[in-house]
């Protein structure tokens, strides 16, 4: 499985849309802020439903890190999309009330806590708890989520241990230009290596079949 991330202009926006729907392979389009600010996320909607039916996921980069009051407002603005991904770094309630006003606007909420890049955690030399990054998927779990982020750069083998059992679908960002390999079992995120890429068409071809290869880091 495949989501392709979408962080460039509406024209090459538009050639991945085209040249997605051509694999079965690629579920979904992972919309960030780039378009979503640029152009105005209900219009980038708008355009995705020209070509495709596959879900789209919008990623503030990252949402759930404002207070709680402001959840049902975002809630209203992602309403053209089918799934929001949330990274709920401003504590308990802020995770709680942004998931359920997500739900309230019938939206998919996908959870995340580790990101990524390097010296995130404290234990790598970053600024968040190791503790409280495990915390937000436990609490994510307890309140029914069952679909996360968990980064192919980095070692998560217990993470996805705890999270394996009870998870619908696990999204692994990293894969590619950030130099993660692809995880058995999740659905892999790609982004730059694709819409930065001379033929948009080629490198997705190139990333199903090296999933179809399964060459798995794990």
């Amino acid at each position: 499985m495949l989501v392709i991330a979408c962080d460039c202009d509406k024209e090459r926006f538009k050639e991945i849309l085209e040249a997605g729907e051509s694999f079965d392979e690629v579920i979904g389009y992972k919309l960030g802020f780039y378009l979503g600010l640029r152009y105005g996320l209900s219009n980038v909607a708008r355009w995705a439903r020209k070509f495709t039916d596959k879900t789209l996921i919008y990623d503030h980069q990252k949402a759930g890190t404002d207070v709680p009051h402001t959840a049902s407002h975002f809630a209203q603005v992602c309403d053209d999309v089918d799934k929001v991904i949330l990274f709920p770094l401003s504590g308990p309630a802020v995770e709680e009330e942004w998931i359920k006003r997500l739900r309230e606007q019938g939206l998919g909420v996908i959870v995340g806590g580790l990101m990524s890049h390097p010296k995130f955690t404290c234990s790598e030399g970053g600024f968040i708890a190791d503790s409280a990054v495990f915390e937000i998927y436990k609490r994510a779990l307890s309140l029914g989520v069952r679909e996360f982020v968990v980064p192919a750069t980095k070692d998560c083998s217990s993470l996805l241990s705890f999270l394996s059992p009870h998870a619908e679908l696990i999204y692994s960002p990293g894969v590619g230009a950030q130099g993660g390999a692809p995880i058995k079992n999740l659905c892999a995120i790609v982004g730059r290596s694709i819409y930065e890429s001379e033929d948009v068409f080629k490198a997705i071809e190139g990333w199903v079949n090296k999933l179809s290869k399964r060459r798995f880091h794990r």
